[in-house]
């Protein structure tokens, strides 16, 4: 058999203990116990838990006793050298050899249970300890000490007192009650605090809940009291800038048309570089979708400013004028074609209107918007962007908004189209199937009903001719079989 302590090397070497330590007792009650029970049930009485003395006279034991014994002490060792992770070890091993004996499993759930992560096995271990032996005083010890470990300070009061009942007056019993119900004190002491401490956030929580809504209620009421004073002048300025601008469009309708705008035809509009850079700017696809700024012109432009206005713009980026010269910003074909598009939506009515009203109704917007602020108490320099900056912002998002639309549209009534003609190709597949279908069922049908008409006049025996006289002559009985052809047929009929 190999060495036992081979698996155990630190446990072999028994380091020297402080006299009256715990371990030291409670080996010393162990042996004592041991003693008791050898001098009462003979060699292995109580199931294997007094170690045997191989020389001795008991005579020779068997070996897996010798080997469980072998492994208790190395778990001994190991215990009292606070070695307890070998100490788990050693004594699982004897268990494994010696499954019903008592001492092993108390010794077990004292080392799990010194290893502070391992208490429900160590409660484990006290519970089999028990169940094994139920008279051991020991076992009560084991288990209620693991029970006050995981915080079950009653049923560590109760399992301490069946010990007690047992053997009144134990020190460790004792000791482990008065412990046990110093846990449930400090345990209950603990929960209550903790219930006044979420009673007390809880209250706390509400009455900030509270003071949040009143403060709300106290922020809504005065600003209903302001919204009610600035409503009045918001109407008043609202309707002020609606017959400003009432009385725009009244100009603009009783302008005349076919006359031009001093203030457009003596406008200074540059050099050729210099518009290039304003038509090609950043983003100017989507900058330019305002068919006024490309021009360059208000909204109160007649049709003569318009067509002058193009004449005079086209003729300063023309690309013909301008192949000498560098155009830092894209070409001069670029520039022409932005100026030409924008001079043909103007040129018809309805998108010079549309463009019109878009451009009214971002500016009225944006007019209404920056009088509220300001009427809350805002100044001009609080904001970022002055009205004419804002203003062209809201212009260039709202004709976005509207070229976004038109693709979408666009977009949805090509996937329309597309799928009109995919359903009326497959509409044309499918009466082509059809046709070709009938055509070949047809041609089947005739061949058909001819191999029936045919086949019917097979079995009908085909053209039958009558004739007169005519009788089919029958095998008889009496004609006279070939030599030898009689007595082949009987020994036939009689052979099996």
């Amino acid at each position: 058999m190999p060495p036992l302590n081979a698996a155990f090397p630190s446990a072999l070497r028994r380091p020297t203990s402080s006299a009256g330590s715990e371990e030291e007792e409670e080996e010393e009650e162990e042996a004592a116990v041991e003693k008791r029970e050898a001098a009462k049930g003979g060699a292995g009485g109580d199931g294997g838990a007094a170690p045997m003395d191989v020389e001795g006279g008991g005579g020779a034991d068997e070996e897996w006793r010798v080997q469980a014994a072998e492994y208790k002490a190395q778990g001994d060792a190991a215990f009292k050298a606070k070695q307890l992770d070998d100490a788990v070890a050693a004594y699982t091993q004897a268990i494994a050899l010696d499954p019903d004996n008592h001492v092993l499993y108390s010794n077990r759930s004292a080392a799990y249970l010194g290893t502070g992560n391992a208490k429900s096995k160590a409660l484990a271990d006290a519970n089999k300890c028990v169940d094994l032996r139920p008279d051991w005083t020991k076992g009560y010890l084991r288990k209620g000490a693991a029970e006050h470990a995981l915080g079950r300070h009653d049923a560590a009061i109760e399992t301490y007192g069946n010990g007690l009942r047992m053997e009144p007056g134990h020190a460790g019993l004792v000791k482990g009650v008065a412990a046990a119900k110093e846990g449930a004190e400090r345990a209950r002491i603990e929960a209550r605090e903790e219930a006044r401490r979420e009673r007390e956030e809880a209250e706390a929580k509400e009455a900030a809940i509270k003071e949040a809504a009143r403060k709300a209620e106290m922020e809504k009421s005065a600003d209903e009291l302001l919204a009610g004073f600035f409503g009045d002048v918001d109407e008043e300025q609202e309707r002020r800038a609606e017959e400003k601008r009432e009385k725009a469009a009244a100009a603009r309708k009783a302008m005349v048309q076919t006359q031009k705008t001093d203030v457009y035809t003596q406008q200074e509009l540059g050099t050729s570089e210099d518009q290039a850079a304003r038509v090609l700017a950043s983003n100017y696809k989507m900058k330019n979708l305002n068919p006024f700024r490309v021009l360059d012109l208000g909204i109160d432009a007649t049709i003569e400013d318009i067509k002058f206005r193009y004449k005079k713009l086209s003729i300063l980026v023309h690309p013909d004028k301008n192949a000498h010269k560098e155009n830092k910003h894209g070409t001069w074909q670029d520039a022409f074609e932005e100026l030409k598009d924008a001079y043909n939506k103007l040129m018809v009515e309805e998108d010079r209107q549309k463009a019109i009203a878009t451009i009214e109704k971002s500016q009225a917007d944006t007019e209404r918007e920056r009088r509220k602020l300001i009427n809350k108490g805002m100044k001009e320099s609080d904001f970022d962007d002055t009205l004419e900056e804002k203003v062209e912002k809201k212009i260039m998002k709202a004709f976005a908004d509207i070229e976004l639309r038109r693709r979408d549209a666009e977009k949805h009534l090509a996937a329309s189209r597309k799928r009109a003609r995919e359903q009326e190709d497959e509409e044309k597949e499918t009466r082509k199937k059809e046709a070709k279908m009938d055509k070949d069922w047809s041609k089947e049908e005739r061949r058909d009903k001819r191999m029936e008409n045919w086949n019917s006049f097979e079995k009908a025996g085909g053209i039958k001719k009558k004739v007169s006289g005519f009788k089919q002559q029958e095998r008889g009985d009496s004609k006279k079989p070939k030599f030898g052809a009689h007595e082949h047929e009987e020994w036939r009929k009689n052979w099996k």
